[in-house]
């Protein structure tokens, strides 16, 4: 279930329930890449996080695993209350959004504050598309020098930039918003884990992302594994 228009243009605090993540396609076969039974797309693509079978996947939450950092915070079928693809890019990635349903493993219910966690991974969601595409910005500089980055963040968001071939306008409106986590981190702040207030999505971020979600809609079970057989 992709969010509706009115969730994905919202301009989302720190509370907002739901996420907005960049997640790596890949082909599901369970008892292999997937790691827990039941996935709806086994034997077709599907997504899963882009540090999954990485150095860095005990930073990162993924349905069943736990992180090395949170002992309290498991994700399970059972608290995921919104899940789908609002961007797929088959069989490369998908921007998806995911809304949970209950706080932590003992069923107490409230949104979640990633601004608290120490899991890595907390740092790479937004709360609203605007600031994933803020995230996935800072991370695609770190591919390049001085940096020279594996981490599949930054390999996964400098995919997505490149693939989606985001305007100029857009890239410009986005370096001019306020700094996310990495780059609040690597000038030394402090508060880095804490998410800065945004200003207003402009219509011209608006129209763009509606026309790409058009472009790259959510695809049905077939038509993932048509997409992808069709470009491998």
């Amino acid at each position: 279930m992709t969010p509706d228009i009115d969730r994905l243009l919202l301009e989302a605090g720190p509370y907002e329930p739901g996420v907005f993540l960049i997640q790596k396609c890949v082909f599901l076969e369970e008892g292999k890449n997937a790691n827990r039974a039941g996935r709806c797309e086994n034997l077709s693509y599907g997504g899963v996080g882009v540090a999954m079978g990485t150095p860095y996947e005990k930073d990162s939450w993924e349905t069943g695993l736990k992180s090395d950092y949170d002992e309290e915070f498991i994700v399970t079928t059972t608290t995921i209350d919104k899940w789908g693809h609002t961007i797929s890019v088959v069989p490369y990635f998908f921007i998806d959004y995911i809304q949970m349903k209950q706080k932590y493993v003992d069923g107490s219910v409230g949104v979640q504050d990633f601004q608290k966690h120490s899991t890595p991974m907390a740092m790479w969601l937004g709360r609203s598309i605007y600031q994933l595409f803020k995230i996935m910005r800072e991370w695609s500089f770190m591919v390049d020098e001085p940096f020279n980055s594996d981490h599949p963040m930054a390999t996964y968001s400098k995919m997505a930039y490149e693939m989606l071939e985001v305007p100029q306008d857009i890239l410009e409106e986005i370096d001019a918003m306020p700094d996310m986590h990495l780059a609040k981190f690597l000038k030394g702040q402090s508060d880095y884990r804490l998410i800065p207030a945004h200003p207003p999505m402009s219509d011209q971020f608006k129209n763009w992302i509606l026309e790409t979600c058009a472009k790259y809609p959510e695809l049905s079970f077939n038509e993932r594994l048509e997409k992808g057989l069709e470009i491998q």
